[in-house]
């Protein structure tokens, strides 16, 4: 256990360099920096090589990358079991609030710093480095047997000081890093006391919690603009790929200087958009982006029993719904797939019998190739049943197509500052009016149709599937008690006028998505929401529309994993610009 004292030091001299670190003394914290947003045609983005990118936020880590980091930095057969040890002596990694959950952003980019953010890093560096420093085959597998003698010598302590802090900051310590470690470290410290107090400092550091980039050449006689250092490249390409700290080859790769040469660098990209966890950070995006990243319930409504009789609808269902997407994105990978095929691909992807029994088909085994859907029937990402959920027991046609603009096309949608309090309450049943019909009434309005005739069209293609994402031709319009007043067939027959003056007709969501995939806007608008995933922060056109036509160009010409590569390619992922906060 870490002396009191000596943690209360610590964790002063941590908080110092944090404050000073968010009142502005490294660089851009946080600025949102976007202009020209919700205009995603083809023509908004223009590629000007002698533009610099954008100043470089200065965060920390997301909590997945500080999980994860923590997982790699304490991984091997004798130092099993560290991380469950902490996590059972200080189960604080819950507490942290969960990022993004304050503003529409990836969790990459959440900048929050708050109490409870220090709170749970104390609790872990302090549990994590009682446990890593607990036993003698724990203490050499992080420092060699040398830390077990009864008087650590001063080269031991030296070692292990400079080989674990080359992976906890992910770049040499520097000298006076050192010799501020080494005071931890008196003559007759015991090697238990040196790995906690060590381990404990460094877990609480600013430079472990935040991604510092304040090193490599100046590129500009301003010097305003420079190259990443090997080290500080090594992170951005181990953050990008894998969503955690750089393994010992990307760090060897650094320190020899193969990150500098092309050979190394594309050797090194390869390697790393190869590995499945490639593809877990690509998931990470879409459950973002999605929004399938919070536990949905169902309610135990009359409404709701009758809507959905005989259905076993449980947080695990939903749970099953978001693997059947995560196969999907593995099938069209597996393919060699786009972002288009990802929202156009029938293949049956759904290996859940629970999930296959709403859609009326077998599940997939996983090996052979997958079924096809019935034509027209469900068509891309957007018609699985995590993205179409809706549990009150009625649908809301609204909700579905304003997801498509906002999310899907990068449509800037805005309430009316003036909207009627009634304005966004359901209409009411009529047993003669299907939810299409019933919708339409409430929104004739002149004062609504500027925004509800592109997004309504939307939702009523979507009217094919109830709640649970069940397709359907009949809709049964049901009381709040559940009994059934009516049953009238469903029109998904829509003008989606996804640019303007078009009236072309689709007669299913299939088509839909068809069209939505061909679309400018969308190869643009995924652009977007990939680079702020990558990148920690919102897009400036005028000098990110480089780095955006390669995301969007490999993205739609090539694979997902070719937008993940093309990332790493460009000027403003290889360089860092400074800027005033």
């Amino acid at each position: 256990m870490v002396q009191d004292w000596r943690r209360a030091s610590v964790l002063r001299a941590a908080s110092s360099i944090v404050v000073a670190v968010l009142t502005g003394c490294t660089g851009v914290i946080g600025e949102r920096l976007q202009d020209g947003v919700g205009q995603t045609s083809a023509d908004a983005l223009v590629c000007d090589p002698t533009a610099a990118p954008a100043p470089s936020p200065l965060k920390r880590l997301s909590n997945q990358q500080y999980q994860n980091t923590l997982r790699d930095l304490f991984t091997g057969s004798a130092l099993d079991g560290v991380l469950q040890q902490a996590q059972a002596a200080s189960p604080s990694f819950d507490a942290l609030p969960r990022d993004g959950d304050v503003a529409d952003t990836f969790g990459v980019m959440d900048g929050r710093l708050a109490d409870v953010h220090m709170d749970v890093y104390f609790n872990v560096a302090d549990a994590i480095a009682t446990a890593a420093s607990s036993t003698p085959a724990r203490r050499a597998a992080l420092a060699g047997a040398c830390i077990n003698a009864a008087t650590v010598s001063a080269a031991c302590a030296d070692t292990f000081i400079r080989s674990f802090g080359l992976r906890a900051y992910r770049r040499p310590l520097t000298e006076a890093e050192v010799t501020r470690m080494r005071e931890l470290a008196p003559s007759n410290v015991s090697g238990e006391g040196l790995v906690g107090d060590v381990v404990f400092s460094m877990l609480m550091a600013p430079q472990f919690i935040y991604r510092f980039e304040n090193g490599g050449a100046a590129l500009d006689a301003a010097q305003t603009r420079f190259a990443l250092t090997d080290y500080e490249l090594a992170a951005r390409l181990s953050f990008h790929f894998w969503q955690t700290t750089p393994d010992d080859e990307l760090l060897e790769a650094a320190a020899t200087g193969a990150l500098s040469t092309t050979e190394g660098f594309s050797a090194q990209v390869e390697r790393l958009a190869d590995h499945p966890r490639a593809r877990e950070s690509l998931r990470t995006f879409f459950d973002e982006w999605y929004e399938l990243v919070a536990p949905r319930t169902f309610p135990n409504t009359p409404l709701f029993q009758a809507a959905f009789a005989g259905v076993s609808a449980d947080g695990a269902l939903y749970g099953e719904m978001v693997d059947e997407v995560h196969d999907l994105i593995d099938y069209v990978l597996d393919s060699d797939g786009g972002y288009r095929d990802l929202l156009t691909s029938d293949a049956v992807t759904v290996r859940s019998p629970r999930v296959a029994a709403l859609y009326g088909v077998s599940p997939w085994d996983g090996v052979s190739p997958p079924a096809s859907f019935p034509e027209g029937e469900r068509s891309g990402v957007l018609t699985r049943a995590a993205l179409l959920l809706q549990t009150s027991g009625r649908t809301n046609p609204i909700l579905r197509g304003a997801r498509i603009r906002k999310e899907i096309l990068c449509d800037s949608i805005k309430v009316p500052p003036d909207l009627p309090s009634e304005a966004l309450t359901p209409p009411p049943l009529d047993p003669s009016a299907t939810t299409r019909e019933r919708f339409d009434a409430k929104t004739s309005a002149p004062a609504c149709n500027g925004c509800h005739t592109v997004i309504n069209p939307l939702g009523y293609a979507l009217e094919l599937y109830d709640g649970l994402g069940r397709y359907r031709t009949v809709e049964r319009v049901l009381e709040d008690d559940g009994s059934q007043i009516a049953s009238l067939p469903i029109d998904p027959v829509i003008e989606p006028r996804l640019v303007p003056d078009d009236s072309t007709v689709a007669s299913n969501p299939a088509e839909l998505m068809s069209l939505v995939a061909e679309t400018a806007e969308s190869d643009v608008c995924f652009a977007l929401h990939y680079f702020r995933y990558a990148f920690r922060r919102d897009e400036v056109r005028r000098s990110d529309g480089c780095a955006l036509i390669a995301i969007r160009d490999a993205a739609t010409g090539g694979s997902l994993l070719d937008a993940l590569r093309a990332v790493a390619y460009t000027d403003a992922f290889k360089q860092r610009v400074m800027g005033a906060p």
